[in-house]
């Protein structure tokens, strides 16, 4: 059974969801829908905000983001883990209570389902965390069958090892307590999820809700999905290649 936590039994009554972006006018307006047809689930149950922040954009994601019906805090750190914290920041704001205030966090290229949001609720009542999983979008994504074959493997229908910004959540006043997300530009999803788990919090992880998210390779950051997928694509071509070369059979 995953751990309470010291905050767990506060019912929660708001819930932020902080989205990094950064030059995705094309994916975020979609983005910021999906999450708020997953609000309309819980609501009036609990009081639910978006908010885009948008990162050093040279296009109109901002613009879109507000017309899609997010909030939009604009900075120019080129930089995940920042973002990440300043969303994290403008939903601290708006409670007087953070154990009563559920952060949730996913990425303006993904489209989350419509029992996302749920799912984080029932996870509030039992940990101070929640780690969901991620499917790959768009039209590419058959060219991944394979990473897709083995991430399925290892996340299951219900408990997995897997860490997302993409779907993440966790009670701010657990965030507060580990000092938040740190300005990384990548992983600051597991070095949040690590420094949690090392105070004794147990997430609960989610296999059930997936979130859809891209499967392009000119990922926004060094590392993750996208580097993964390129990666895994370079060397599938590469053991084709060798297979090509080699002599035949003797």
């Amino acid at each position: 059974m995953p751990d309470r936590g010291a905050g767990a039994a506060d019912e929660v009554d708001r819930v932020v969801v902080v989205v990094p972006a950064r030059d995705e006018r094309a994916t975020v307006a979609e983005a910021v829908r999906a999450v708020l047809e997953s609000a309309a689930v819980v609501r009036p149950r609990v009081r639910v905000d978006v908010v885009v922040v948008a990162d050093g954009c040279r296009d109109d994601t901002a613009a879109q983001a507000r017309s899609a019906g997010a909030a939009v805090v604009e900075i120019a750190a080129a930089n995940v883990g920042a973002a990440r914290r300043v969303g994290c920041r403008w939903a601290l704001r708006r409670t007087d209570d953070p154990r009563r205030l559920w952060i949730a966090t996913t990425d303006a290229d993904s489209l989350v389902p419509p029992g996302w949001l749920a799912a984080h609720l029932d996870a509030s009542r039992r940990s101070d965390a929640f780690l969901g999983t991620i499917e790959l979008l768009g039209a590419d994504r058959d060219r991944h069958l394979a990473w897709a074959a083995e991430y399925a493997s290892l996340a299951g229908r219900g408990s997995h090892e897997h860490v997302h910004g993409a779907s993440l959540g966790v009670r701010a006043s657990a965030y507060l307590a580990v000092g938040g997300f740190h300005e990384l530009t990548a992983h600051e999803d597991r070095d949040l999820v690590d420094r949690l788990v090392a105070t004794g919090v147990e997430p609960v992880r989610d296999g059930r809700v997936p979130v859809l998210t891209s499967a392009r390779h000119d990922s926004r950051v060094v590392e993750g999905v996208g580097p993964d997928l390129a990666a895994s694509v370079a060397a599938a071509r590469s053991r084709s290649a060798c297979m090509k070369s080699a002599p035949s059979g003797m």
